[in-house]
């Protein structure tokens, strides 16, 4: 028997609507999560960089301190003399051997300029310990 209403025909159309509705719903949500991984690796790898290169400066900084502290208790070895504005500069290096790690543990943007003016001034340490123990090591 012929289908006198075409039913049929209207049948397939909802079907292909439905179909449709269902495939556009299906593309919104894989795009979303397309999305979401994406921000998420590009968080991850900025969160990574900023990682790496704190523990590159901190941990060249760092030993740069303990050498320096170093080469100081060795100068307090020979040289008695300077025992006491040695130990002044140590327990200055040994301070911001202590506040570098501090800083470096911080994260975010805030701590950013403070880690600037901290390595700043742990370079700034190094160099007038260094200064002072070329000076009293040529007096030996």
């Amino acid at each position: 028997m012929d289908d006198v209403f075409d039913l049929a025909a209207s049948d397939e159309s909802s079907e292909l609507a439905v179909a449709s509705r269902d495939w556009q719903g299906r593309m919104r949500e894989v795009s979303l999560f397309a999305l979401r991984d994406g921000l998420h690796d590009g968080q991850e790898r900025h969160l990574q960089t900023h990682f790496d290169s704190g523990v590159r400066d901190g941990f060249t900084l760092v030993s740069k301190l303990a050498f320096t502290k170093g080469k100081l208790l060795a100068l307090m070895a020979v040289d008695p003399s300077v025992k006491d504005e040695a130990r002044c500069l140590k327990i200055s290096l040994e301070s911001k051997e202590d506040e570098l790690i501090t800083t470096f543990l911080k994260s975010g943007r805030e701590a950013q300029q403070f880690h600037i003016s901290v390595l700043q001034e742990a370079e700034n340490l190094i160099k007038a310990t260094n200064e002072f123990i070329k000076t009293h090591h040529h007096n030996k």
